[in-house]
């Protein structure tokens, strides 16, 4: 099973809008020159990235990071001052962070633990990520900040990943490999209490992510038709529905499919497939079933959207182009 570097994170931030109101905030996505390819155990091969911002409705982005030698997974503070990114250059890997004004990156990981997806928590005090360990399982970690009171989040012999953060940090959601060769939902708090399944059946459960306003999670689904549509549940696992119609992706295990949720709790934005494996961005409004394209039209492989509050937009925005390599991050003004 191919289990890949990306970005999870989503920073949530509040309030409420009408779904015909500009969303708050912005939003971040990735783009390369050519797809990603992959090493034959499934690891995916160093790539220069570009960081996008862009506000909602706007035709105008601004690059705000490029990632090289071997930098991924870019996830941003939520006041937009600190940068975290994981590596593979070098087995195993390790999680590093970067403020957003330049500086020599921080290893926080141990290097004993090959890890993938880092999502850092709402308030910016911990990191959750999913570890390959010396007992050769995908589990969640979890780490301070600073790299201190390393945890163990859940023990099993299944793969467990791609976790993201809900509402203030109070719950970790995830998915996790089954012993039928199912995938499923599952929560569980930062502590490792109280780990729930939310999904049944048999089908694949993928990548969910949870609303700002704390009602809904989003999740990618093959449990209807065998292909992969973006589904929609109560936060509790109840009402499962189908709300994309077709739109599939190409290679799930890959951030092509990632979802993120606007401000408003009313759209959904995620990536989707072109022809020649070319991946945009979209969004589609919950309520009607409408998509539209975010990206640019001349924009082929764009990856991991995430949704920023207006603090870290605005930080972010006036520091110029980050520079990141494991070792070195500079702006360029």
């Amino acid at each position: 099973m191919k289990l890949l570097h990306f970005l999870t994170t989503v920073i949530l931030i509040s309030g409420i809008s009408s779904c015909k109101e500009k969303p708050s905030g912005a939003l971040i996505y990735i783009s390369v020159t050519k797809p990603f390819e992959f090493e034959s155990n499934g690891l995916q091969k160093p790539a220069d990235l570009n960081v996008w911002i862009k506000e909602y409705g706007s035709k105008e982005k601004t690059l705000i990071a490029k990632l090289s030698q071997g930098a991924m997974d870019p996830c941003f503070s939520s006041d937009g001052k600190l940068l975290v990114f994981s590596s593979n250059t070098k087995w195993p890997g390790a999680i590093y962070t970067v403020p957003t004004s330049g500086g020599r990156p921080d290893q926080l990981s141990d290097g004993e633990t090959s890890v993938a997806s880092p999502a850092l928590s709402p308030n910016n005090k911990n990191i959750v990520y999913s570890g390959w360990d010396q007992e050769e399982k995908w589990n969640l970690h979890l780490m301070k900040f600073d790299g201190s009171r390393h945890i163990k989040l859940t023990d099993s012999d299944a793969i467990e990943s791609f976790p993201t953060w809900f509402l203030h940090g109070a719950k970790i959601f995830f998915h996790k490999k089954e012993k039928d060769n199912s995938w499923h939902i599952y929560s569980v708090e930062p502590d490792g209490d109280n780990l729930t399944q939310l999904t049944q059946g048999s089908a694949m459960d993928w990548l969910p992510c949870a609303s700002p306003d704390g009602k809904h999670i989003a999740f990618w689904s093959t449990r209807n038709s065998g292909n992969w549509e973006i589904f929609l549940m109560d936060i509790d696992g109840h009402n499962v529905r189908q709300i994309s119609d077709g739109t599939g992706v190409w290679s799930v295990g890959s951030n092509v499919c990632q979802v993120a949720w606007t401000p408003d709790s009313q759209r959904i934005i995620f990536c989707a497939p072109g022809e020649n494996m070319t991946s945009r961005i979209m969004e589609l409004e919950v309520s009607t079933g409408k998509y539209r394209e975010l990206s640019d039209k001349d924009e082929k492989y764009c990856y991991s959207p995430v949704w920023i509050n207006s603090k870290a937009k605005d930080e972010l925005m006036k520091n110029g182009v980050l520079t990141v390599t494991p070792t070195s991050a500079s702006i360029a003004k």
